[in-house]
């Protein structure tokens, strides 16, 4: 899972970094109406990509997250804290 993780963040920051260092300094050397067709097509071929990028992260994050001891004990705390908090709000609404 980290493996996964780790290879989203890369294709994320190396799509971003393409942009940021050569597409956009590279977009003034074009005539202006050819400007926003590169980007365009750039973005339009790296859009899908991003967008996996950005739910493998977030689901691999999260599965990475929740297998650490910490965290299911946090959870736990958490699940305890509102089951119990139930007939207290009950209490101070009523």
């Amino acid at each position: 899972m980290r493996w996964i993780h780790l290879v989203a963040l890369a294709v994320g920051v190396g799509g971003v970094g393409f942009v940021v260092l050569v597409l956009f300094p590279s977009m003034p050397a074009l005539p202006t109406e050819q400007q926003g067709a590169m980007g365009g097509a750039v973005f339009g071929r790296f859009g899908p990509i991003a967008w996996t990028v950005m739910a493998t992260l977030m689901i691999s994050g999260i599965l990475l997250t929740l297998t650490t001891t910490y965290t299911r004990v946090l959870i736990g705390k958490l699940v305890l804290v509102a089951v119990w908090s139930v007939p207290t709000r009950a209490c101070f609404w009523a």
